[in-house]
């Protein structure tokens, strides 16, 4: 069966989190061929800003957004394109003191609450396996 999938699914939104959630659900199921269209939703931001980001999101490797099975990352998946964006640009990445993003920790539907073991070997493997990208010098 095909499935377009139209949502946000890149936003900094509740509804770009659960998109993600109905995502990795459909992802998952072997009988769908999933398409995706990514939406914005009302005034909210983007994960990457592809005015900024996409230089170096596009220098990460296909391979490093693949598991230990050679499978998409189903958990941590910010940490799977954060960490190498922030290894590239090394000084010029800087920490945002303000709140950008408030999680909802008391939907029982949570990675942490509904998949943490996945998730806290997720993160270590993404951590503590990968290889680190090095610094790049411009785009």
């Amino acid at each position: 069966m095909k499935v377009l999938l139209r949502a946000p699914l890149l936003t900094n939104s509740g509804y770009g989190v659960h998109s993600r959630q109905i995502f990795e659900w459909l992802y998952e199921k072997k009988n769908i061929d999933l398409a995706t269209q990514c939406l914005m939703w009302g005034k909210c931001s983007w994960i990457l800003d592809k005015n900024r980001d996409n230089g170096l999101f596009e220098k990460i490797k296909y391979e490093d957004f693949l598991d230990w099975n050679g499978e998409f990352y189903k958990t941590s998946i910010d940490k799977a394109f954060m960490y190498p964006m922030i290894e590239m640009a090394r000084e010029r990445s800087e920490f945002i003191d303000d709140i950008l993003y408030v999680y909802n920790f008391n939907n029982p539907l949570n990675v942490h609450k509904a998949r943490r073991e996945l998730q806290l070997k997720t993160s270590h493997y993404l951590k503590e396996m990968k290889q680190p990208y090095s610094k790049i010098r411009e785009l």
